[in-house]
């Protein structure tokens, strides 16, 4: 055997070597004295033994298809016994039983009953393809004889009365490939033995087929003859039955027609390519209540970031695409492994187990997502109305797709589904002086190195977009299709022009406007750089950010580009993101400006006055408003750079503060902590009885409750906290400070 940290691994060979990826042999005062070594993130995916007490437990991973029927992705049970050989013989043939049970589950779903809805979508293409035959047959019966005609109906006699017997006996060998051939066609799984239901249903089917076309054969028109078999499957007449049925793909294109807006366009591309992944290119009438419960339910199970890890960037073409429903499988192998983790964690409460899952499970998407792609599937569904498509599908309402979703939870304590959705917030003002004292604007080391401090001062896009979106309120892509003629003068005031010409692509109408340029940006000389621009440069003002993206994403690359810097000056903050700096602004103005006039500087819908209108006649007033906005910069000309630079920033508090917390059994604060960079300032463990006090120096103070509560408020009194993401944590804390 293998010793590898602390696990012992049997040699292959024997029964052993089916058994197991690793086995844990520990012994009692190990495994006590386990808790203080780290957890390791990942373990074997297969069958393992480990050890606890001194007792063997067998453990294996269920896959993810047993594991939704049971509940639990893992099975985990005792050996009794204590011998290592035992417990090995054991384990081989629990896991030989356990691996049948998996093979006869699997077996039986895949011979799900075939519902209602599926077997007349197979039996209606079934019909259509011979429809379709007999009636290329009737087309081309002129060059026919009757000798071959007469030889052709006592076939199908012939036919009829085989069908008539096999009926009898309930054997349905003669339809199963026909059936099968159909159900591929509308990607409808059945069986290779067709249901008594489904197979008698068939062959009737099949025999009515057969009498039609020697009825066709004798003289008969095609669409006369099947009328009465066609109004058993739809509503439209003969010549339109036989027409294909309405793909998801056709819908797609048709829908492309009827909304021809360039958003709902992207939207509709990438739902329709998921929809083909997940549930395959059927007929629209094929999207029954169940299949489109079966479909949200996968759509709910992606990761956030599903599609985006391909690998691909700018200097290499080439990536790999993980197929969805494998992406939906690793992120659930890897929030199992997490769980169990968090699980064996002794001393923690629920509460506190469930608010550190919360912060290590792997983000879904959200349920906002799911109903943009449900908003996606009812146009797919009315443009297939408009093909003529003959079943009247009714796509779920959000409260059907709400309750589809919990109903697929398993029945687990631990169990969350997390998402990660984005809530803009201001930038507090210790952030807004971090941006605006950092070497973007004060000096950095070179134009490839903008995060590190230096003497260069480089006047490009990555200095000018930040600052004209945080004054002005602008979009980041109204920014960065600016162009030299977009600089005007409007009730003499210095303006730039958002918006109006054809080729810029704005947000709705409201969003062209005039918008006054702040007094920061002209004491930063934005008005004489721009001035003096070369011509070689072109008619843009930050041509090298539009080289980055596509004329349909003007602002996609560049905005990753300064997510980037962001991090790497520490500025990077998922709620607090570079899109939030036109947010600050208007929570600026809110407090100075009518809303209305608010509206108008950001491109906001606002009554019934047209945005360019109403800016462009009130210039002046606007740029009082805007110059009203304080970020505390300090603009001082600079000799050694030619033109005025940001000496410092007055806004900010002196400290920032990290503020953490455990919860209790009643998901009340059990201990806090508050951190300002590496250094612990304080951490209270709060009980019944009062609370515990430890600060920075180690200086331990027994208080109540209540000192302890003013105690934290008058430590974030002196600076801006930054609290935990997750909801129960925060709300936690806040019911702390607000009852204290």
């Amino acid at each position: 055997m293998a010793r590898d940290r602390g696990c012992v691994t049997p040699s292959a060979g024997g029964v052993t070597q089916t058994v197991t990826h690793g086995v844990t042999h520990r012994t009692a005062v190990a495994d006590r004295t386990a808790r203080s070594r780290p957890v390791p993130r990942r373990r074997p995916a297969g069958p393992y033994l480990q050890l606890r007490g001194r007792t063997y437990y067998f453990r294996k991973r269920l896959t993810t298809a047993v594991s939704h029927q049971r509940g639990q992705p893992f099975l985990c049970t005792s050996l009794r016994t204590q011998l290592l050989s035992e417990a090995m013989s054991s384990a081989a043939r629990l896991l030989n039983a356990v691996e049948q049970a998996e093979r006869q589950i699997m077996q039986a779903m895949e011979t799900r009953p075939v519902t209602r809805a599926e077997i007349d979508a197979v039996l209606a293409e079934a019909l259509r393809g011979e429809l379709r035959r007999i009636s290329d047959v009737q087309a081309g019966a002129a060059a026919r004889d009757d000798g071959v005609i007469d030889a052709r109906i006592e076939e199908l006699e012939d036919e009829v009365r085989r069908l008539r017997r096999a009926a009898r006996r309930n054997d349905f060998a003669l339809v199963a490939q026909w059936c099968a051939e159909a159900a591929d066609t509308v990607g409808v799984p059945i069986s290779a033995g067709l249901a008594p239901e489904f197979g008698r249903e068939a062959l009737r089917l099949k025999q009515a087929v057969t009498e039609v076309e020697a009825r066709v054969e004798d003289g008969e028109d095609v669409a006369h003859a099947a009328a009465p078999l066609v109004a058993d499957y739809a509503a439209s007449p003969v010549a339109q039955f036989m027409a294909a049925p309405v793909t998801i793909s056709q819908a797609y294109e048709k829908a492309r027609e009827l909304y021809p807006t360039p958003s709902m366009q992207s939207g509709m591309a990438a739902s329709c390519k998921l929809f083909k992944e997940l549930i395959g290119d059927i007929p629209v009438d094929l999207l029954t209540r169940e299949r489109q419960k079966e479909l949200f339910e996968l759509v709910a199970q992606l990761p956030r970031t599903h599609g985006k890890r391909h690998g691909k960037n700018r200097f290499t073409a080439e990536g790999a695409t993980l197929p969805k429903r494998e992406e939906i499988e690793r992120a659930d192998a890897a929030d199992a492994v997490v769980t169990e983790e968090i699980r064996a964690m002794s001393g923690l409460s629920t509460y506190e187990k469930r608010a550190r899952l919360a912060e290590r499970l792997t983000p879904r998407v959200t349920f906002q997502n799911v109903k943009k792609h449900r908003d996606v599937l009812h146009r797919f569904v009315r443009a297939a109305r408009e093909l003529g498509a003959a079943a009247q599908i009714r796509v779920l309402g959000d409260k059907e797709i709400e309750r589809a979703i919990a109903g697929a939870r398993p029945d687990d304590a631990l169990y969350l589904r997390v998402t990660k959705p984005k809530t803009r917030l201001p930038w507090t003002p210790e952030r807004m002086s971090r941006l605006l004292t950092s070497p973007i604007y004060t000096g950095c080391a070179s134009q490839h190195r903008r995060w590190l401090p230096g003497d260069v001062i480089i006047r490009d896009a990555t200095y000018w977009v930040p600052l004209l979106v945080m004054s002005t309120g602008a979009r980041l892509h109204e920014v960065l299709q600016l162009k030299r003629t977009s600089l005007v003068r409007r009730d003499g005031v210095l303006c730039l022009a958002i918006g109006l010409d054809a080729d810029e692509q704005i947000k709705t109408s409201d969003s062209a406007r005039f918008l006054p340029i702040p007094q920061l940006l002209l004491d930063l000389g934005f008005d004489a750089w721009l001035r003096a621009l070369p011509e070689e440069r072109g008619a843009f003002l930050f041509p090298e950010a539009l080289e980055r993206s596509t004329v349909e994403t003007p602002s996609d690359a560049f905005g990753k580009h300064l997510k980037h810097l962001f991090a790497r000056l520490d500025l990077a903050d998922y709620d607090e993101d570079f899109y939030a700096l036109r947010k600050t602004l208007s929570s600026k103005l809110s407090d100075i400006v009518s809303d209305g006039m608010r509206q108008a500087l950001l491109g906001h819908k606002s009554g019934d006055i047209l945005n360019r209108h109403y800016t462009a006649f009130h210039a002046r007033k606007l740029k009082a408003n805007l110059d009203a906005v304080d970020f505390g910069a300090v603009v001082e000309p600079s000799k050694r750079h030619g033109f005025p630079v940001i000496l410092r920033c007055n806004l900010g508090a002196p400290k920032a503060f990290d503020v953490s917390v455990d919860l209790g059994e009643n998901g009340a604060p059990e201990v806090i902590r508050v951190m300002c960079g590496e250094s612990l300032c304080l951490e209270a463990s709060i009980t019944a009885g009062g609370a515990t006090l430890r600060d920075g120096e180690g200086r331990i103070e027994h208080v109540t409750r209540a000192d302890a509560a003013d105690h934290y408020r008058a430590l974030l009194a002196t600076g801006v906290a930054r609290f935990p993401r997750n909801p129960q944590k925060r709300r936690a804390l806040e019911h702390f400070d607000a009852i204290m």
